[in-house]
This record gives structure tokens, C-alpha cells and sequence, in this order.
């Protein structure tokens, strides 16, 4: 093994490590964490507001959806990525792990694409917020004026 492969598989190993794995393992961490903090907001809210309604579900399952189709998407990348530069001598099982990185690339490119579509169609909120990004900040003139009407008493009477 010459000294360029041996350095070029503790790079591909670095980085897969790096760039890979760890965003596979804290994205799941943090959405936990973010579930729960959202559980515990709706609680508070509840106690507070007396609603029942139920906001923190669609909330819930958009974080989840995100998260598990980034997981899906991204974690057979990182194997992947992992494991190519150790069998650059195996020319079969090479060639299936750059069939399986092609083939997991365009799903995460799917993925990326998609995340955009999923969230306009599951919140309202992004919704506005994607409408403000994309007007720059202006709205529409017609729904944001207000007009003021003044009334003052009078107390002079005409005869």
C-alpha cells in the first residue's frame, strides 16, 4: 500500500466521520430534543389558554418526517463513504458500493428537494414566512392598509 492510498483513506475516513456520521447521529439527538421542547411548550400553552386544540402534532410530524428522510437518505451515504477506500482491490464489491452511493445520492438529492414541498404543505407558518422571503419583505399594499376614522362630538346644534 502505497503512502498516497494510505492518506487517502484516512482523509475518506475522516470525512465520512465528520461530514457523515455525525450529522446522522446529532440531527436524530437534537429533533428529540426539540420534540420535547415543543411537547412541553403545548403544555404550558394549554395550561395557560385553556385550548385543547392540538397545534404541536403537525409540528411534531414535520420534524419527524424531516428527520427520519434525512436519516434514510443520508446514514447508507456515510457507510458508503466509509468503506470504498478499503476494498479499492475488490473491483466487484467496489463497483456495487459506487452503484449504492449513486443510487442513495439522487435519494438524498430527492430528499432535499423535497423538504421545501413537505413543509409549505404541512405549515402554515413556513408558508407566510416563504411568502415574505420570496415578496422580500412587501406585502400586498391592498391588505395592509388601515384606515382611521376620527369622530368628535359636537356640541353646537343648528337650528
Amino acid at each position: 500500500m502505497g503512502n498516497d492510498q494510505l492518506i487517502y483513506k484516512i482523509y475518506t475516513d475522516f470525512d465520512a466521520i465528520i461530514s457523515k456520521f455525525i450529522p446522522c447521529i446529532v440531527f436524530p439527538i437534537s429533533t428529540i430534543l426539540l420534540i420535547l421542547e415543543i411537547r412541553k411548550n403545548e403544555i404550558n400553552r394549554r395550561k395557560f389558554a385553556n385550548n385543547s386544540s392540538n397545534n404541536s402534532g403537525k409540528t411534531t410530524k414535520l420534524v419527524l418526517c424531516l428527520t427520519l428522510t434525512f436519516f434514510i437518505a443520508e446514514f447508507p451515504l456515510a457507510v458508503i463513504s466509509a468503506l470504498e477506500p478499503h476494498f479499492s482491490e475488490a473491483y466487484g464489491l467496489l463497483m456495487l458500493l459506487y452503484y449504492f452511493n449513486f443510487l442513495f445520492s439522487i435519494i438524498l438529492s430527492i430528499n432535499t428537494s423535497s423538504h421545501m414541498i413537505i413543509c409549505l404543505l404541512m405549515s402554515s407558518q413556513y408558508r407566510e414566512n416563504a411568502k415574505n422571503v420570496i415578496l422580500c419583505g412587501f406585502h400586498n399594499s391592498k391588505k395592509n392598509k388601515t384606515s382611521v376614522v376620527s369622530v368628535r362630538a359636537s356640541n353646537q346644534t343648528d337650528y
